[in-house]
């Protein structure tokens, strides 16, 4: 199982494995191109994160290697006065 965590102090999402005993292992630290992540969350079909930077006011697009979790970012950012939640409907 993998988790994701944004860590607004150095503006970047970290990927933890969950190891059998219930520890985790970080196994990626991926900069999430804008200022302040306030929100992220995965699509639906779970090949891309979406992050909403804030203070920077854009949204970035990762996809999401779907065996390891692994991100990697995309040109795709669009910009969005102080975004602040990801919502798929």
């Amino acid at each position: 199982m993998i988790w994701y965590v944004s860590n607004r102090g150095d503006n970047s999402l970290a990927i933890f494995k969950v190891l059998e005993d219930g520890k985790l292992q970080r196994i990626g630290l991926i900069p999430t191109g804008g200022k302040f992540p306030r929100h992220f969350a995965i699509t639906p079909d779970g090949a891309a994160v979406i992050v909403s930077n804030q203070d920077s006011g854009n949204i970035r697009v990762f996809s999401r290697d779907l065996e390891t979790g692994l991100l990697t970012m995309t040109d795709q950012s669009f910009a969005i006065s102080a975004p602040n939640y990801i919502r798929f409907y």
